[in-house]
């Protein structure tokens, strides 16, 4: 039904694909200090938009914990790199901009390629459901979907979103990324819309049910952990 999810390339516009052995570690070697220190700044809330935003992350980026930084060790410099020219078995990086350079584009990339195939590969079930005249979906579930389609139109671009799902995108109505083509923009879209961060999680919910009842044991999937950071953010009221 749909392309594999690419994120933003930086050359000439085009796209690299994702290396699924990026997200092998599901962020697990983050603390859950530093990822709430993470989701806090990857956060484009409504109170600052433009060049105040911008400065703001400046300002976050100071105070954060080291393992959420570029590395200034050797090894892990050369890594990054390698990452870059796309060498064989080393990890994807990140496209960033200037004003998050200083983020390890390591563990940005882990996030961005969580995010993007829960919106699109586990999302995509339900799509193919909805699509089948012969599955009764309850309006609830179309309602979710609805929005899903709309959250992945937003930070995904209504081009590639066409591209990828072979249909028109949606018309959205939440914030907007400083630079489009930087994954920690895009990212703090995802968790600057608290529609969004409600429907990841409820997604993921069912999923965990759905495993646990199949299999007998309770895994949570390995975005959950920054999803409920992201709704930390926003306190108690969006935490039940």
């Amino acid at each position: 039904m749909h392309k594999r999810m690419e994120p933003f390339g930086a050359e000439g516009g085009r796209f690299e694909h994702f290396a699924v052995a990026d997200v092998d570690s599901g962020l697990k070697d983050i603390s859950d200090e530093a990822l709430d220190q993470l989701t806090r700044l990857l956060h484009l809330g409504p109170d600052l938009r433009g060049e105040g935003w911008l400065l703001d992350q400046q300002r976050q980026m100071m105070e954060l914990d080291p393992c959420l930084l570029r590395p200034k060790g050797l090894i892990d410099r050369l890594a990054i790199s390698m990452g870059k020219h796309r060498a064989p078995f080393s990890p994807s990086r990140a496209n960033l901009c200037l004003t998050h350079k200083p983020l390890d584009p390591r563990v940005v990339r882990k996030l961005m390629v969580l995010v993007a195939d829960e919106c699109t590969v586990h999302v995509d079930r339900f799509r193919s459901a909805r699509a089948r005249h012969n599955v009764d979906v309850p309006p609830s579930v179309r309602c979710w979907l609805e929005r899903m389609d709309s959250a992945t139109a937003l930070w995904l671009g209504r081009a590639q979103f066409e591209d990828m799902f072979q249909r028109e995108a949606p018309r959205t109505g939440g914030p907007t990324s400083e630079r489009r083509r930087c994954e920690a923009c895009i990212m703090a879209v995802v968790g600057g819309w608290p529609q969004m961060v409600m429907d990841l999680r409820a997604g993921l919910a069912a999923r965990r049910a759905y495993m646990a009842e199949k299999t007998g044991t309770e895994r949570d999937p390995r975005l959950l952990r920054a999803v409920e950071a992201w709704a930390r953010v926003y306190g108690p009221a969006n935490q039940q």
